[in-house]
């Protein structure tokens, strides 16, 4: 499948997710043989668990409670036949867990402090969520294949100072962050596509330092005289994700699901990701960075922001962002930016 012009093999990905599977079977059986014979051997969901890869692949992981009845409570009525349960639900129609309760991650982890309990949280959301999902398994039906695949579980949360993520760390875990955001439909297409988008390409790159000349934790600055803490693995990261997330943006802006009001937050964000995409992509552009198999990857990334430039660079290159901070807000962009004067 291809999302804009980057080309994912579902093929090649499966087998890596097998391998990995595999690999996690067997570290666990050295290191927790009870643990390892409590689950199926055969379901490769049970050993994909995300709090399972923290747990085996992190060295210092900060749970607290044994890991087997971490496990267990993850694990109890795992079926889709069951869509409802004490701990958690699926996303409508889909694999994808969503857990009632603050995800251990979070809370051993970071060690966060939230506004709201995590319930009350997913009360608030949950509607603008589910129809995000819904939107984006009729828009773009194959890449919410891909998303099933890698993504196992989504923890939505509220608390200051810090963005959603995915890691490798956690492996399979959207994390959602709706502090001080208009969590809407539009927000959640955006920030799903992103999210998963990360976790889709930990996959595509497991043995990452393959797709760069020097150590992949260099720093960007390095390569130009643009002030960037980045490392270049990050910002490889986020030439895939502006793919993803543009990607979806932009087959909803095409939509006719949506009303004129959510086609300009629409348009906006793309104007927005585009500025940052363009940048990225030019600071990136320089041999010595990428080995050839990176360099493959980068075309790709390269042939998509043409091809999203090409067709909304008309309406978006009028938009004014001075005043937008790192993540996009429409309150702000319609301050600058009248809406009856943006064309959708």
């Amino acid at each position: 499948m291809k999302i804009i012009n980057f080309n994912i093999e579902k093929e090649f990905l499966e087998n890596v997710i097998m391998n990995l599977s595999d690999e996690i079977r067997l570290k666990l059986y050295k290191l927790d043989e009870e643990l390892f014979n409590s689950l199926d051997y055969n379901d490769d969901n049970a050993f994909l668990n995300p709090i399972l890869f923290y747990y085996l692949f992190t060295k210092e992981n900060k749970l607290t409670n044994p890991i087997s009845s971490i496990i267990n409570n993850y694990l109890d009525m795992d079926s889709k036949t069951v869509n409802q349960h004490a701990d958690y639900f699926f996303l409508s129609d889909s694999n994808i867990k969503i857990y009632k309760s603050s995800n251990p991650f979070l809370t051993s982890y970071f060690n966060l402090e939230f506004e709201e309990t995590t319930e009350e949280t997913i009360q608030k959301n949950i509607k603008p969520l589910f129809n995000a999902w819904e939107y984006l398994k009729t828009i773009i039906p194959e890449f919410c294949e891909i998303i099933e695949i890698t993504t196992k579980e989504i923890s939505i949360f509220n608390c200051k100072n810090q963005n959603s993520f995915a890691t490798l760390q956690y492996l399979g875990t959207t994390f959602i962050n709706v502090n001080d955001q208009i969590a809407n439909e539009i927000f959640f297409i955006d920030d799903l596509s992103h999210q998963c988008g990360h976790i889709i390409f930990y996959f595509l790159t497991l043995n990452a330092q393959d797709f760069f000349v020097p150590p992949m934790q260099t720093k960007l600055s390095i390569y130009s005289n643009y002030k960037d803490n980045r490392s270049i693995y990050d910002v490889f990261h986020g030439l895939f994700t502006y793919t993803t997330t543009l990607n979806a943006l932009s087959e909803a802006y095409k939509s006719e699901a949506f009303t004129e009001e959510q086609k300009t937050e629409i348009i906006g964000r793309i104007g927005f990701y585009l500025q940052k995409f363009g940048l990225d992509i030019k600071l990136t552009d320089n041999p010595n960075i990428f080995s050839s198999k990176g360099m493959k990857y980068y075309e790709m990334f390269q042939k998509s922001f043409e091809t999203i430039y090409s067709k909304y660079s008309i309406y978006t290159k009028q938009f004014n962002y001075s005043n937008q901070n790192y993540f996009y807000n429409n309150d702000l962009f319609l301050t600058l930016n009248k809406m009856e004067e943006i064309i959708v």
